[in-house]
């Protein structure tokens, strides 16, 4: 349609130019014989010449509009061409990156299962471990408590052991002292009564003394710890080794005993 109005614009354009030159030429009986003609065959004139126009700006409009289509056809052609191939090598390099980020992906999830069974079997282990070192710690302190108390027991009976010893030291020197006194009164028996009578009071005295002494150590060993933890009792609580052995009724010589072997 718009061809249409621009072919019936130009054959205006030329009808209007075209009279100027009609007029020149054509002479005074023409323009009569002209002027003749019914304004009917002017229109049907018009029309066929507008007609004519009409099928040939038509045709040319058709080709024209062939011609743009098949161009438009091949470069669209070769557009799409390239647009595919485009894509296609798009898609190839999405889809590559897409493959290599998933095998990347897999390899981390695999590494991932690795670790994590590693830090399963080490907590396990470390588990194991904590128990055997906490059931160590155990034995140890029970092995250490059984060796303080073996250690204290044996610190104690050697100090029993040591007391006793001396006491039994004490009692043979004791006797070695009466045996020595005996061999005496038997020395100077002979000699009774031409001695004076002051020696042999004397004498007699000292075996009186001895055997006193004797039966005072045979008692002292029936109760020997009780006066042992006397002792070490009054110790602690300051007393002096003259002011025990004062207490106690016991000499200075087994007070220095009990306290020597108690330090």
């Amino acid at each position: 349609m718009a061809g249409l109005e621009i072919g019936l614009v130009v054959i205006g354009i030329l009808i209007f130019v075209g009279s100027f030159f009609i007029t020149e030429k054509l002479s005074s009986s023409d323009m009569k014989e002209i002027t003749k003609i019914s304004e009917k065959e002017i229109k049907n004139i018009v029309n066929k010449a507008v007609a004519e126009s009409d099928d040939v700006i038509k045709q040319r409009f058709d080709n024209k509009l062939e011609d743009y289509v098949n161009d438009f056809a091949i470069r669209t052609d070769d557009e799409y061409v390239s647009k595919m191939n485009q894509m296609n090598e798009y898609s190839e390099k999405v889809l590559e990156t897409m493959e290599k980020t998933n095998n990347e992906i897999v390899f981390i999830y695999s590494m991932l299962n690795d670790k994590q069974e590693k830090v399963t079997d080490l907590s396990a282990r470390l588990d194991t471990t904590k128990s055997q070192l906490l059931q160590l710690k155990s034995d140890v302190d029970e092995s250490i408590n059984e060796l303080r108390e073996q250690y204290e027991s044996n610190i104690q009976l050697k100090k029993e052991q040591e007391f006793v010893t001396g006491i039994e030291a004490a009692r043979v020197e004791t006797a070695t002292v009466k045996t020595f006194e005996d061999e005496l009164i038997e020395r100077i028996s002979d000699e009774e009564n031409d001695a004076p009578e002051g020696f042999v009071h004397a004498v007699e005295l000292a075996n009186n003394n001895s055997e006193s002494e004797d039966a005072k150590i045979e008692s002292d060993g029936g109760n020997n710890t009780t006066s042992e933890n006397d002792i070490v009792k009054l110790y602690k609580e300051g007393f002096s080794e003259v002011e025990i052995a004062r207490k106690l009724g016991k000499g200075i010589g087994e007070i220095k005993l009990v306290l020597g072997l108690y330090n």
